[in-house]
């Protein structure tokens, strides 16, 4: 378990669904009959292969992959906390939460 103290909070940012950009899904390839590439997801830089499974806090729509709904907590130290969401309406809620009893300049 880990705590952090929210006095010390300095920005909070909600992203919405976005591509992921380092990881791609792709289908399979032969040539000749022989499976060159497995389907499966792949890195962007390296192009090596990651495995079949979805990666965690990312969803495959239409054969794109997508990152979940984000909220991104940046702390006075240069100590930043990433928490993913299903929806874009619980990220912002969740944001709301911690940001309710402080001012905040926008």
């Amino acid at each position: 378990m880990e705590k952090y103290n929210t006095d010390k909070l300095i920005k909070v940012k909600v992203y919405d669904k976005s591509i992921n950009q380092w990881t791609k899904f792709k289908k399979e390839f032969k040539i000749f009959g022989f499976t060159y590439k497995k389907e499966g997801f792949y890195g962007t830089i390296y192009k090596e292969y990651q495995g079949a499974n979805v990666p965690r806090d990312c969803e495959l729509i239409d054969g794109v992959l997508y990152k979940n709904p984000r909220v991104v907590l940046y702390y006075e130290n240069d100590f930043s906390t990433v928490y993913f969401f299903k929806t874009y309406k619980k990220a912002v809620e969740f944001a709301d939460s911690l940001t309710k009893d402080f001012k905040w300049i926008t």
